[in-house]
């Protein structure tokens, strides 16, 4: 048995085609403006059946242009490591820098401008260790033993060093060799390095009774200006005590001797030190802020024997405030001889 299959083909012409697509204006030119592109320009139809424009431009950043490098703080010290950059295309956030110079990112104590120690260490990682430390030592001659060095001998011995110009600092102790011909030590509290009977820092100099004279100048916006001056002493003692006290008397001249009377008395004391003394003055009920600085002799006056001569405290008082609902501004000065 046969089977009759027909076939048909539906023909467009240019001209349907181009009017099916609108693109034939009233007047009955053509207009292929509005005719489906493909990506190439063409205005027939892509063969594909694709009618939507080609997609191939990228939006997403390259990767060549991620370039941001960061280094990872692994101490948490401000500094990135020298060997933890990495690129990124954005911050990474925390724990990354755009610093580095830190040679060792596993201790908080080491990156640059950090404090050089003593130790075979680079903490501040400039490529040098202890060079500079903080905790270098000046040595200084102790010619009398005492444990106390002079005040005008350093190490290296160059000769005498009156202003410890030619001082070296070092994380390292004084050369063995040296130590043969001289003792040293970390400190130039001696006054006298020829007798050990004037050492311990010379306290045992700066200890004791002592007497002297005080002018205290009074300017009050009610009273006027006044001096008042007199007398002083005062016993100071570093070892039991650890500190000074003392008391004394002086005369006002002016408005303030009818005022307030005349002489007045006061009060002072405070703590020590191997240079000073710091404290507080009382007078007219009114504490005043008093400091004093040892000045010694020097070495020209230290002789053999270990006596001295021209050694005293010298010392200030300052107070500015409120006295007697009155601006009131003391600037004085006093001496105490041993």
């Amino acid at each position: 048995m046969w089977t009759l299959v027909l076939v048909s083909c539906f023909y467009i012409t240019e001209a349907e085609n181009l009017a099916r697509w609108g693109a034939v204006d009233s007047a009955g030119a053509i207009d292929d403006s509005a005719m489906p592109t493909d990506d190439s320009g063409d205005t027939q139809p892509d063969d594909s059946g694709d009618t939507q424009p080609d997609d191939t431009a990228d939006t997403q950043p390259d990767d060549t242009d991620c370039k941001l490098v960061y280094y990872e703080d692994g101490d948490g010290d401000g500094f990135g490591g020298d060997d933890a950059a990495q690129t990124f295309c954005e911050d990474p956030g925390k724990g990354w820098l755009t610093t580095a110079g830190d040679c060792n990112d596993a201790d908080a104590a080491v990156h640059p401008g950090a404090d050089e120690l003593c130790g075979g260490e680079d903490e501040d990682c400039d490529g040098q260790e202890d060079v500079d430390a903080v905790d270098q030592v000046y040595w200084f001659r102790d010619e009398d033993g005492d444990g106390f060095g002079s005040e005008d001998w350093c190490y290296p011995d160059e000769g005498q060093n009156l202003n410890n110009d030619d001082c070296e600092a070092s994380c390292a102790d004084p050369d063995p060799e040296d130590l043969l011909e001289h003792a040293y030590v970390d400190n130039n509290d001696d006054c006298c390095d020829y007798t050990s009977s004037v050492g311990e820092g010379c306290l045992d100099q700066r200890d004791g009774s002592f007497e002297g004279a005080v002018t205290l100048t009074w300017v009050s916006t009610t009273e006027g200006t006044d001096t008042c001056t007199g007398s002083m002493s005062a016993t100071v003692d570093h070892d039991g005590a650890k500190g000074f006290s003392g008391n004394g008397e002086c005369t006002f001249t002016g408005a303030l001797a009818k005022t307030v009377g005349s002489p007045v008395a006061f009060s002072f004391g405070g703590e020590v030190s191997v240079e000073k003394l710091l404290g507080s003055m009382t007078v007219l009920d009114t504490e005043m802020a008093l400091e004093a600085e040892w000045q010694d002799g020097g070495y020209d006056y230290c002789t053999y024997d270990g006596s001295t001569t021209g050694s005293e405290y010298h010392g200030t008082v300052e107070f500015s405030g409120e006295w007697k609902s009155s601006d009131l501004d003391v600037e004085g000065t006093f001496t105490l001889s041993p």
